[in-house]
């Protein structure tokens, strides 16, 4: 109802009487008395409509409206809506203001552009006091408003049965229809309002009226939890089977809305109890839907229909099935409810059971005679609707009571792919056990076996091994279970497969063997063992691609490390394969390992292929390649750094034969005036190995430490006791808090240059600085890190648990580590925890 200020006239009374200035409306007044009756806004508020207008604003409107009343404003002037001062003083709660207004002779029955009364207003905004007074003071109460609405529909809908109880004292008309067809009777039963409703009924308002769409007091009462005013309706008499337009009636809204004693009472009362809604519903299918058993007892036993179906198929006793309801669905079992009807979709009541785990009614269906081997359009049967839940105790009845074993549904899965699909090892072995069809396909061509490969089921793959599964056979994209098994991390099924001596060098569509999938899903175990029973190595797919090239790429995120990919490499490499072969792009693998950054893959292919001590062992020693590949993980990396060897070292790497060792021995001894094997600790092999590194010059440093001091040096503290940790275990590290001397550039380029890997400390204040353009340390120490080594050989360590979240990370972090594992250190915890793992992947 708010106005914008008329001419530029009226805008100092409009402005006066917003800012609540008595005084300043009065001195308008006095100055222009036009003023009194203007209208001072474009909707047509004079100056004591607006007053009223904004006293819900609070302040000394009410007073200023007062004022001008007394000045002799005109009462019934009406805004451009049609409302009049006593309508805003009903609606704002001005009590005062309204009586001076009604003293003072304003109009009680003026009517807004919409229909709408002051009387109606004051019953629509919860005004009983207002309601009250103009009641008493002879406002007309049946006026309708716009949509035939009256005062008394309007108390109705609020929680003020006074007001209406003192329009039906004063007379008002209780039957009146608003064009939607409500009465005050439907609405005090649809807002729940049951003193209304009672005080209504108790004055013989007309019970059975319908609004538009076919409601009536009954139903609204029964939709909307009003108990006690049903058993009123009840009790006098109204008509129990009316029907709204969409078929509901007053019981089908008791057992939809969980009202059972309003639902015993119809069923008492006579209501019919198998009408059904425009949708199909009963009033039992509600009952065994909506969990009310005691309801849907005394619907069976009045007699309801209880195999109708809804415009879905469903029957009541599926209901109960589907929805956990065991006590009802036995009721309706031993009343005789039909068993194999099937809905539109073909689902049956012991379908159902099956799916939901229904135990118990199940074992009732079945020792009633359900048939055990519908299917639904889909053709699944009950059976494999068994096999999908953990309730191997109806698999084991259906089984035992007859059910087939081997139907296909429609994309050609059996019951045994179901059990196998979905971890049911116990029913997976009945079905074995019983004869089941172990090398059915489906649509996609897998076999059971394929399934439990895929799905990760060792056991119940072991058991079809033993029970002779055909494990060769290859689904429509060309896998057989050895290939799933690599893929999916089941080492023993693949060790079964293997020993069973399944084909190892089967191509899927695209090309891949077993040997593929696991050198290319980081398993390095399966590979061994598919290698030593002579898998081919140099087999390419469709691309050009062989076990040891696909080897040669980045790890999959969720398999953490390089690591099992490096020993697969040198596992094809020490096995024979063909490091020259090229895919169909020419690329070879080396050029592979390059192109994804995969140093530790480069590093020990351009060993293999181009070191001289995988020169002497190959080409003057003539040894296999597995010592090529033992040298390098011992990190006998130049001649100078085997002259350290000693007799027991050999032995050590599984050199067994003395003579060899002595040929070996010989052939590296020329360089060992270089270096003085008595300042040489004869430990542990690995300390051997990083000893021997450091001597052949490949690297002076393990690791290079890069973080941000933070606040008061708090992040410096912990990488400090991250670092004196690495150094007790023998890692040599490079940490500003010891190495920097002099030229601070020059200090970070010379430890970056000489150490193996960089670990980058992550904190917000760390990220925030490698955005910076200025001249930071620990901006030069990234960026030259990214330059020398490239990401693949930086390690990410997270300090702050905020960080931890990648989708946070911005800039060069983001753009160079973004989507890299990191290590989690947020916490003392995590620091014990994850400390391992720092050191394996330093020395990996």
């Amino acid at each position: 109802m708010s106005g914008r200020k008329a001419t530029s006239k009226k805008v100092g009374i409009y402005d006066l009487i917003e800012d609540g200035d008595l005084a300043g409306v009065q001195r308008a007044v006095h100055k222009d008395p036009d003023l009194l009756n203007a209208m001072v806004s474009s909707r047509n508020h004079t100056p004591l409509l607006w007053a009223l207008e904004v006293c819900k604003n609070s302040g000394a409107q009410p007073a200023i409206a007062q004022w001008l009343v007394d000045r002799g404003a005109n009462l019934n002037l009406q805004t451009k809506n049609g409302w009049t001062a006593l309508m805003l003083a009903c609606r704002y709660d001005q009590t005062d203001t309204a009586r001076l207004l009604i003293k003072r002779g304003a109009k009680l029955d003026l009517q807004a552009d919409d229909g709408l009364t002051a009387l109606m207003i004051a019953c629509a905004c919860a005004q009983p006091g207002m309601a009250y007074m103009l009641i008493r003071r002879g406002a007309k109460l049946d006026l309708q408003n716009n949509n035939a609405r009256t005062a008394l529909m309007f108390a109705c809908r609020l929680n003020k049965p006074g007001v209406a109880q003192e329009l039906i004292k004063q007379g008002a008309k209780l039957d009146l229809q608003a064009d939607d067809g409500l009465t005050a009777l439907t609405i005090a039963c649809a807002c729940v309002q049951p003193d209304t409703a009672e005080m209504l009924i108790g004055r013989g308002v007309k019970l059975n009226l319908q609004e538009n769409l076919g409601w009536t007091a009954l139903m609204a009462a029964c939709r909307y939890n009003q108990p006690d005013t049903a058993q009123i309706l009840i009790g006098l008499g109204a008509k129990l089977n009316m029907q709204n337009s969409n078929g509901w009636t007053a019981l089908l809204f008791a057992c939809r809305y969980d009202q059972p004693d309003t639902a015993q009472a119809l069923i008492e009362d006579g209501a019919k109890l198998d009408l059904q809604n425009n949708d199909g519903w009963t009033a039992l299918m509600f009952a065994c839907r909506y969990d009310q058993p005691d309801t849907a007892q005394a619907l069976i036993e009045g007699g309801a229909k209880l195999d109708l179906q809804n415009n879905d198929g469903w029957t009541a006793l599926m209901f109960a099935c589907r929805y956990g309801q065991p006590d009802t669905a036995q009721m309706l079992i031993e009343r005789d409810a039909k068993l194999d009807l099937q809905q539109t979709d073909g689902w049956t009541p012991l379908m159902y059971a099956c799916r939901y785990g229904q135990t118990d009614t199940a074992q009732m269906l079945v020792k009633r005679d359900a048939k055990l081997d519908l299917q639904t359009n889909d053709g699944v049967t009950a059976l494999m609707f068994a096999c999908r839940r953990d309730k191997p105790d109806t698999a084991k009845l259906l089984i035992e009571c007859g059910a087939k074993l081997d139907p296909q549904a429609e994309d050609g899965w059996t019951a045994l792919m179901y059990a196998c699909r979905y971890n049911q090892p116990d029913t997976a072995e009945m079905l074995i056990e019983c004869g089941a069809k172990l090398d059915l396909q489906n649509s996609s061509g897998s076999t059971a076996l394929m399934i439990a490969c895929a799905c990760t089921q060792p056991d119940t793959a072991q058991m079809l091994l033993q029970h002779d599964a055909d494990f060769d056979l290859q689904n429509k994209n060309g896998w057989t279970a050895l290939m799933l098994a690599c893929q999916f991390d089941q080492i023993d099924t693949a060790q079964i497969l293997v020993e069973r001596d399944a084909k190892l060098d089967l191509q899927n569509n695209n090309g891949w063997t077993a040997l593929m999938f696991a050198t290319r899903y980081n398993q390095p175990d399966m590979a061994r063992m598919i290698i030593e029973r002579g898998a081919k190595l140099d087999l390419q797919d469709n691309h050009g691609w062989t076990a040891l090239m696909l080897a040669c790429q980045p790890p999959f995120a969720w398999h953490h490390s390089e690591e099992g990919l490096l020993r697969c490499i040198e596992l094809c490499f020490a096995a024979g394969a063909d490091l020259d072969l090229k895919n169909n792009k020419e690329r070879d693998a080396l050029w592979v390992a390059k192109y994804f950054h995969r140093a530790d893959a480069v590093a020990f292919l351009e060993f293999a292929t181009a070191s001289e001590v995988a020169r002497v062992l190959l080409g003057r020693l003539r040894q296999p390649r597995s010592f090529v590949v033992a040298f390098y993980e011992e990190g006998l990396l130049t001649k100078r750094a085997c002259s350290v060897l000693q007799d027991s070292d050999l032995r050590g790497m599984g050199v067994t034969p003395s003579l060899k060792r002595r040929i070996i021995l010989n052939e590296f001894s020329s360089n060992a005036d270089q270096v003085s094997r008595e300042s040489l600790p004869r430990c542990a092999s690995r300390r051997l190995v990083r000893v021997a590194r450091r001597i052949s010059g490949l690297y002076q440093y393990d690791a290079f430490l890069t973080h941000d001091w933070g606040k008061g040096g708090a992040n410096h503290e912990v990488v400090r006791s991250v670092n004196a940790k690495l150094r007790h275990a023998d890692t040599n590290t490079w940490f500003d808090g010891e190495r920097l001397r002099g030229d601070i550039v020059q200090q970070i380029t010379h430890g970056i240059e000489n150490s193996r890997k960089v670990v980058v400390f992550i904190t917000e204040r760390y990220m925030h600085k490698l955005e910076t353009e200025g001249n930071d340390y620990c901006r030069d120490e990234f960026m030259t890190a990214v330059r020398i080594h490239t990401p693949a050989r930086m390690i990410t360590v997270v300090l702050e648990p905020a960080m931890l979240d990648q989708s946070l990370w911005r800039g060069p972090l983001q753009f160079s580590l973004g989507g890299h594992l990191y290590i989690d250190f947020t916490t003392p915890a995590k620091h014990e925890e994850n400390f391992s793992f720092l050191l394996s992947r330093i020395n990996s």
